[in-house]
């Protein structure tokens, strides 16, 4: 159960790396570290682990990014916001898919 702790925690920390990493954050310098703590936390814990590691980190991010916890949301009618909610998702959906199946072959790599 600890080691599932951390690989959430890693991977909570790593979406908040990454959503600090984007232009409106302003934070470039977390860019090539931003995945280093799933990275890490997702060795040998095996592919599905690894792989939904990497979704949620993601997801994690889109939900920062959307919530504006970095920056100021656009003003925008509530309607117009949903639909921009929408497609963070979509973009952070499809940007997981390859950090999950490189946490998932970390996963199965065995010291």
């Amino acid at each position: 159960m600890g080691k599932l702790m951390w690989l959430l925690f890693c991977a909570g920390l790593s979406g908040a790396m990454l959503v600090a990493a984007l232009p409106l954050a302003n934070v470039g310098l977390l860019g090539p570290i931003c995945l280093a703590p799933l990275l890490a936390a997702s060795r040998n814990a095996g592919f599905a682990r690894g792989f939904l590691a990497g979704l949620g980190a993601c997801m994690f991010a889109a939900w920062i990014s959307v919530e504006g916890f970095f920056y100021d949301p656009p003003a925008h009618p509530e309607r117009a916001i949903e639909l921009l909610a929408a497609w963070h998702y979509v973009g952070f959906l499809l940007f997981s898919i390859p950090i999950g199946g490189v946490a998932g072959v970390l996963g199965e790599e065995r010291a």
